[in-house]
């Protein structure tokens, strides 16, 4: 998952909710701006904790789990 599909789950979870940008804004302590730039996928970088902080707001978790390893430059280099 990559921050473009962190922020369209962003919007769908914040219009359901029925909130405007300017107030989920406002509740999370990040300017309206920026939570346009995450719903757009113009954002570059949100940083963890905020992003943490903003999905635990919504009700929404950030799931780390491991992928199966596949054979790219990284894998074979690092043997």
């Amino acid at each position: 998952m990559n921050l473009q599909s962190i922020g369209q789950l962003v919007q769908r979870r914040r219009l359901a909710l029925g909130l405007s940008q300017a107030r989920l804004a406002k509740l999370s302590g990040l300017s309206r701006a920026t939570i346009n730039q995450l719903e757009t996928g113009a954002l570059v970088d949100l940083g963890a904790s905020k992003l943490i902080g903003l999905l635990d707001l919504l009700g929404l978790e950030l799931d780390a789990s491991q992928r199966p390893l596949r054979r790219n430059a990284l894998t074979l280099a690092s043997r």
